[in-house]
């Protein structure tokens, strides 16, 4: 007997009330910038690699496709895309392993 389970990806509608997410020393410029070389995914994942080097500090960090899919609608490969260019502009530095997933770490010193 097999049962089929019907996953619900697609992104929430706004209801109006938005949850505040702080992040601190947040700098829009830098954000900007991520937006303008890493297309559509630069901005989240520079939100995402704030938010966590805020909270744990500068280290390499593991990007969850499924928040990026379920917040934002971007699938792993438009990250993977966007990675590779913030990488090649300087903003990121990524480490990679076969079998493993991209770790990365955010260089924006000259922002913070």
């Amino acid at each position: 007997m097999t049962h089929k389970i019907q996953l619900n990806l697609a992104p929430k509608k706004s209801t109006g009330k938005t949850k505040f997410s702080f992040i601190m020393n947040y700098d829009y410029k830098a954000a900007a910038s991520f937006t303008k070389i890493g297309g559509k995914a630069g901005g989240p994942i520079y939100n995402y690699l704030k938010w966590k080097k805020g909270m744990n500090g500068d280290k390499f960090y593991k990007l969850p496709n499924n928040h990026f899919l379920v917040k934002y609608g971007l699938r792993r490969q438009r990250t993977a895309e966007s990675l590779t260019l913030l990488e090649a502009a300087g903003f990121l530095q990524l480490d990679k392993a076969a079998g493993k997933s991209t770790r990365v770490r955010l260089l924006t010193k000259i922002y913070d």
